[in-house]
Parts: structure tokens; sequence; C-alpha cells
């Protein structure tokens, strides 16, 4: 179906989440093996790391729990 009708953008996003988790673990691989690559996966964890720790100190007003 999505490769017959590309116009359903809900079925060609749920078909590549499917697709592509096999091929993740490969690409990390890939990504490793460069200097660049383990650049890459370092900062992308610290500045994921960071907008984590930033909501948690001030979740939205909208948060649940929040006091």
């Amino acid at each position: 179906m999505t490769l017959t009708a590309p116009a359903r953008h809900e079925i060609v996003a749920a078909f590549g989440d499917l697709t592509s988790v096999p091929a993740l673990p490969t690409l990390q691989d890939h990504m490793l093996a460069s200097s660049e690559g383990r650049r890459f996966i370092k900062e992308a964890s610290h500045q994921h790391e960071n907008r984590r720790h930033k909501i948690a100190r001030n979740p939205p007003q909208s948060a649940f729990g929040r006091t």
C-alpha cells in the first residue's frame, strides 16, 4: 500500500518506522567506526542530557505532578 499510494503520509511514516529498526545497529556501528561519528554521538548525548535536566528543573505548567 505504501509504495502504491505514497500520498498517504501516515502510512509512509509507519512503514519507515517499522523497517528502520533492523538498520539502527548497523548505522551505529558505522558511526562508531569513524571519529566524526563518535564525536556526533557524544555531542548528541550531551545535548539530550542537558535538555532533560533543564526540563526536570523547570517542568511546564501542564506537567503531571508539578508542585
